[in-house]
């Protein structure tokens, strides 16, 4: 497993050179990286064959009303939102923040968020998620953690850790489990939270996405919340022509039920009626279907 980059660590003279190039690039017109990302993503989904297997199997299982064409146009979307948002990181991390300031518009009552004690922020897997946390950890005056997941190339690692902190998000790593997530809430910090991915079957239910009535979802959002007494919102970054708007909604009410198959449930539905919105720009390439309950055969080929 790949390790977090160590952040005391001097840059050498060939990343400082290149963080040079980046900032200068950061400041070009925003067309520029859309017309970049078209093209990326446009390459990903001729070439990317499994990841574009993946989403579209996804699509039908959830949208089998759908015919195979939109499914079709849905995912050659997707892939396109992806190359964008892989490009728009140079001007998220590099630009000046009055440049930020004009591309990135906030929806909500964020004052909400520097009140004291713990908050756990829902955001599901829209590919501009890291933009929601990044700006609202500049914005508020508040402690944000992230579980974070290192780079396997480590000649990327340190540029994207950098990157993600930018604003002074504390990242968590994955592998250290739940205890330091849990301790950071018990402190009173806000927890920039995505579990809307498929992790197994241990500390899951099977309760319904979509048209899929077997979804194997993790129950940590309702009993951290539970754990912690901390209210749950939820954080939903778009792709805009502007930039990105970062919606930030009301706090959930009578959530956490203690009921981990009820609070799955909610989890999903407010999920799904984000993702009906704006389907193209969800993280379709994950296997979010390949636990199944015990006797049923994953969807995905190996």
């Amino acid at each position: 497993m790949a390790e977090p980059a160590d952040p005391s660590r001097p840059l050498t003279v060939a990343e400082r050179a290149a963080r040079a190039v980046l900032a200068l690039v950061a400041r070009l017109p925003l067309w520029v990286f859309r017309v970049l990302g078209w093209l990326l993503g446009q390459a990903l989904y001729l070439l990317a064959l499994r990841r574009r297997h993946i989403a579209l199997t996804n699509l039908a299982l959830c949208f089998p009303d759908w015919s195979a064409e939109r499914r079709r146009q849905i995912v050659q979307q997707h892939f396109v939102v992806l190359g964008q948002t892989l490009w728009d990181r140079i001007w998220l991390w590099h630009a000046p923040v009055a440049l930020l300031e004009r591309r990135l518009c906030v929806q909500g009552d964020i004052q909400r968020l520097n009140q004291p004690g713990p908050r756990v922020l829902f955001v599901p897997h829209f590919e501009g998620l890291d933009v929601g946390g990044l700006w609202m950890s500049h914005l508020t005056q508040r402690d944000w953690y992230f579980l974070y997941v290192p780079q396997q190339l480590q000649a990327l690692e340190r540029w994207f850790y950098d990157g993600r902190t930018r604003f002074g998000l504390h990242p968590v790593p994955r592998r250290l489990g739940i205890k330091p997530v849990f301790k950071a809430l018990r402190d009173g910090g806000v927890l920039h939270f995505s579990p809307d991915m498929d992790l197994g079957r241990k500390d899951a239910v099977f309760v319904p996405f979509f048209a899929h009535s077997q979804t194997a979802t993790v129950t940590s959002l309702g009993r951290l919340a539970s754990m912690t007494s901390a209210p749950v919102c939820g954080l939903v970054t778009q792709l805009t022509s502007q930039g990105y708007t970062i919606t930030l909604t009301e706090d959930w009410a009578s959530y956490p039920t203690g009921d981990d198959e009820a609070d799955a449930r909610e989890m999903n539905r407010r999920l799904e009626s984000w993702i009906l919105q704006h389907p193209e720009q969800y993280h379709w390439t994950h296997r979010r279907f390949k636990s199944q309950p015990e006797g049923v055969p994953s969807p995905y080929p190996r």
